[in-house]
Formats: structure tokens, C-alpha cells, sequence
């Protein structure tokens, strides 16, 4: 059976250890990110260049077309005087997202 010095020992020995592989996570971590990132640039240039999706095996790049929206402020404003455009006005049914929790 370990005497308490010893298990103190142990215990400053094991958290060094977990400082040091936590350090090396995190190194690996930031160049796996700055790699992915920088890919990811290059992917969306070129698919926005194109115009058009690629896809692998076992990815895909979706090019989709820009959305067009308007100001709701200006279109409720611009109604008061021209209620004949609120014909134009639809308004979806609200819809449910998930999403996972950030921690």
C-alpha cells in the first residue's frame, strides 16, 4: 500500500503528464484546424468560380445560389400606401432545427 508521499508524488507525476498530452492536444489541434480552414478556402473559391456542386466518395462541395430577400421595414412602410402589394407577402409555417449543444 502506497504511503501518502507517494501518492502525492504519483498524483503530481500523473498531472504533469495530462499538462503535457493536453498541450500536445491543442498544438495538434490548431494545425488540424488552420489545415482545414485554409482547404476549406480554396474549395469555396473554386466552387463559387465554377458555379456548380462537386462531389467525392466521400464529400461534397454544394454550391448554392445566393438568396434573394428584401427589407421587410421598407415593403410594411411602402404597404401603408400600397396595401395591394401585401398580396405579394407569404409567410411561411414555422419549423423546428436541431441542433447539438456546445459545451
Amino acid at each position: 500500500m502506497e504511503n501518502l508521499a507517494e501518492k502525492i508524488d504519483r498524483l503530481a507525476d500523473l498531472r504533469a503528464d495530462f499538462e503535457l498530452r493536453k498541450a500536445k492536444f491543442e498544438a495538434d489541434n490548431c494545425a488540424l484546424t488552420d489545415e482545414i480552414s485554409g482547404l476549406e478556402s480554396e474549395i469555396k473559391a473554386e466552387i463559387l468560380k465554377k458555379g456548380e456542386t462537386f462531389s467525392t466518395e466521400k464529400m461534397s462541395a454544394i454550391w448554392v445560389k445566393g438568396r434573394e430577400s428584401w427589407d421587410g421595414k421598407i415593403l410594411t412602410g411602402y404597404a401603408v400606401a400600397h396595401p395591394e402589394i401585401l398580396a405579394a407577402k407569404k409567410i411561411s409555417a414555422p419549423t423546428v432545427r436541431f441542433a447539438p449543444v456546445k459545451k
